[in-house]
């Protein structure tokens, strides 16, 4: 695996952190609790499940690691316990304002069963970013949802194909309407039914991700917004990929032509690094 602040060349890089527990030593787990304010701290033990408790720490160290890691990676000093948070009405995290100011860093972050996704990118004020890791159930019944959740352009486009790929493109597409919305920060204040995607101009190719290896990706996927009032779909990028055939990710940003770098990493590997 390559440095990771090398990576900070890329337009975004997209973390894969996995939340199983590796058997993380006493002395780390105090480690990573020690860089949690109080609220944070509250929040963790506040779950009644040890599971939840591990991945919510987990999940509040990689973050802050990977961060440090980021801003290493763009000349800037600052420790896991330094980072600091703030929370949309939606309840979307960003650095406090002092620290983005500092940073011009922007990140977001979604989990669905054994994974964690970051993705971080910088260098603007302006930055709109949304992530989302969705891992396909084959116990959910997607039809019933098309109908509330889905424009009639992606419900047609859904139900046209075989039976066999309809499932795989409805979670397809939920990943995408997550990363919108999550990059708006509107949450379902804004109606999954205003915006849609289009595969027709989507190019397939594949991405590395250090510690995967290849896997395949598609990106120029449409964005069609149905509101005369938001911003034109042109000054969006949007990719898709698949980790395997249970896991896939959409990454949403306000900026035209942006290039991912992925990696997979675990908490003992930065733990070694930080």
């Amino acid at each position: 695996m390559t440095q990771l602040a090398d990576e900070v060349s890329s337009d975004i890089s997209v973390y894969f952190c996995p939340l199983v527990d590796d058997g993380l030593p006493v002395a780390d787990r105090a480690r990573l609790e020690s860089w949690l304010p109080e609220d944070e701290l509250a929040k963790v033990k506040r779950y009644t499940r040890k599971e939840a408790r591990e991945k919510g720490l987990l999940v509040r160290g990689y973050l802050r690691t990977l961060l440090t890691t980021y801003a290493a990676g763009v000349g800037l000093e600052i420790t896991p316990s330094q980072w600091r948070f703030v929370y949309g009405d939606k309840g979307k995290p960003r650095l406090t304002a002092d620290q983005f100011q500092c940073t011009q860093i922007a990140f977001n972050i979604s989990h669905s069963g054994d994974y964690l996704m970051v993705s971080i990118t910088h260098g603007a004020p302006e930055i709109e970013l949304g992530a989302d890791i969705e891992r396909l159930r084959a116990s959910t019944n997607i039809y019933p949802i098309l109908n509330h959740y889905f424009t009639e352009q992606e419900r047609d486009a859904l139900l046209a194909l075989p039976k066999a790929e309809q499932r795989e493109r409805f979670f397809n597409l939920w990943a995408l309407k997550e990363s919108y919305i999550k990059a708006k920060g509107l949450g379902l204040a804004l109606s999954l039914k205003s915006f849609g995607f289009c595969f027709d101009s989507a190019i397939r190719q594949t991405m590395m991700i250090d510690g995967l290896g290849e896997i395949e990706a598609r990106q120029a996927i449409g964005l069609v917004l149905h509101q005369e009032s938001m911003l034109s779909s042109d000054s969006w990028s949007v990719t898709l990929a698949h980790i395997d055939a249970t896991y896939r990710f959409a990454v949403c940003i306000n900026r035209p032509s942006q290039r991912l770098h992925g990696t997979l990493i675990t908490m003992r590997e930065l733990l070694q690094r930080w």
